[in-house]
């Protein structure tokens, strides 16, 4: 045998060897970038999905309030609890809700006479707080102590 018949065996041997590695490096990496867009896809879902949830909660609460308001039978503070304020996640969903039931023409849920009280206040803290005493005559005084606790919420939670 030849030098020249073994370098061209060895090559017909070395070189599907070679090929072969190229295309599994190739393919872990293809893999490697599918797992990742794929999870990346997955988290957008999720966040799709988080996102329509919490425009539902909004929605529903807005809605049961517009009903209330519609009929009469109550609005402001005492409208948004009978709406189911509380079962909102946070006080961002809180605000949004507020902010929607004003948008359309509603009596707010927070009384403007309060919100100087409750500025930097947790609300969702604050509307929990407010329950216990729904059946109350909520006075100034009452009002004032409750927004100093939503806020001390918001702190605590901020410390956390």
């Amino acid at each position: 045998m030849t030098n020249t018949e073994i370098l061209l065996s060895v090559s017909n041997v070395l070189l599907p060897v070679l090929t072969y590695f190229a295309g599994v490096q190739r393919g872990n990496r293809t893999r490697t970038e599918d797992i990742a867009r794929h999870e990346a896809e997955r988290a957008e879902e999720r966040q799709r999905e988080l996102e329509a949830a919490k425009a539902k909660r909004i929605g529903d609460v807005v809605g049961r309030y517009r009903q209330l308001w519609a009929k009469r039978e109550s609005s402001s503070l005492q409208g948004m609890l009978k709406a189911g304020v509380r079962s909102l996640e946070s006080s961002a969903e809180v605000a949004e809700a507020c902010r929607l039931i004003e948008r359309e023409g509603m009596p707010p849920g927070i009384p403007r006479t309060y919100a100087a009280e409750l500025e930097g206040a947790d609300l969702l803290v604050f509307f929990q707080l407010v329950g216990p005493h729904a059946s109350e005559v909520l006075n100034e005084p009452l009002m004032r102590e409750l927004a100093t606790q939503a806020r001390q919420g918001r702190d605590s939670k901020a410390a956390l």
